[in-house]
């Protein structure tokens, strides 16, 4: 018993001495990227908004288009952009993994520094969705509110692995193969259009509807509208084992795509 307790207090006082290791890095991250611009940290958490903004804009004002759901048309673009963003957002970040270790601290490996990276990445974006959210609701869009937040939630948890998964896999790529970043970024650009962000996809003409389910982010775009608006929204086309069972996938092959990237450069 005491040899069992002893490892627990030594498991538990590794375990803190790591964290505060990430906690560390996480500072040092958001010092090294905003050091240039103070105000760097607000402008990354406007770029969505700014974005939402513009479409409405378009839409609502210009084309005087009425929202696909529900009264507000800022709310259903919001509902769509800002989910698919932590997807984008958290891809970038991935992709740029550090393997080099003389661009780190001793004693800190590329996982680290990539986790640090990845978690700061991810608390901006999300601070930028609860703070728009929450300024729709004061501003009286009732139905900023989600009505099944613990749906929204496990939705923006598969937005993150799809976007780790993805980014790991492209970083692998772009280190033997550079041009990738470019061949990469003429699809992932158009990808926005084939989620159902702008749209119900349950109201898409049935080809053009056969073909955008393929897309795992169309359906955790639909369940993260649903945790939005409840289960009035039309989701007939929503498969959920096949979003999770996609994410799940993409994020293991990002992982060894990962390890086997640092292994490869261990041996050069």
């Amino acid at each position: 018993m005491p040899s069992i307790a002893l490892s627990l207090r030594r498991s538990g006082a590794a375990f803190n001495s790591w964290t505060s290791l990430l906690g560390f890095l996480i500072v040092q991250e958001f010092a090294w990227r905003f050091k240039t611009i103070r105000a760097g940290a607000i402008l990354a958490m406007l770029e969505p908004i700014v974005w939402i903004a513009a479409i409405v804009f378009v839409r609502g004002y210009l084309r005087r288009m009425e929202p696909h759901f529900g009264t507000s048309i800022t709310l259903f673009i919001s509902s769509g952009i800002l989910p698919y963003y932590v997807f984008v957002r958290l891809s970038v970040r991935s992709r740029v993994v550090r393997y080099d270790a003389s661009h780190r601290l001793p004693l800190v490996t590329s996982t680290e520094t990539w986790l640090a990276s990845v978690v700061s990445e991810a608390s901006l974006i999300l601070t930028a969705l609860v703070v728009w959210f929450t300024l729709l609701w004061l501003f009286g869009i009732r139905g900023a509110v989600p009505v099944k937040p613990e749906e929204c939630l496990i939705a923006l948890l598969l937005f993150g692995m799809l976007g780790i998964g993805m980014g790991l896999i492209n970083a692998a790529i772009i280190r033997r193969f550079p041009m990738w970043r470019m061949i990469y970024a003429i699809p992932s650009r158009g990808l926005v259009l084939l989620s159902g962000a702008y749209y119900v996809v349950d109201l898409m003409p049935l080809r053009v509807r056969d073909f955008i389910v393929w897309n795992p982010l169309t359906h955790a775009i639909e369940w993260y509208r649903i945790g939005q608006f409840g289960d009035q929204y039309p989701h007939i086309t929503l498969d959920r084992q096949y979003c999770v069972t996609f994410a799940i996938i993409l994020l293991l092959i990002g992982v060894a795509c990962h390890r086997a990237t640092i292994r490869a450069d261990r041996v050069r």
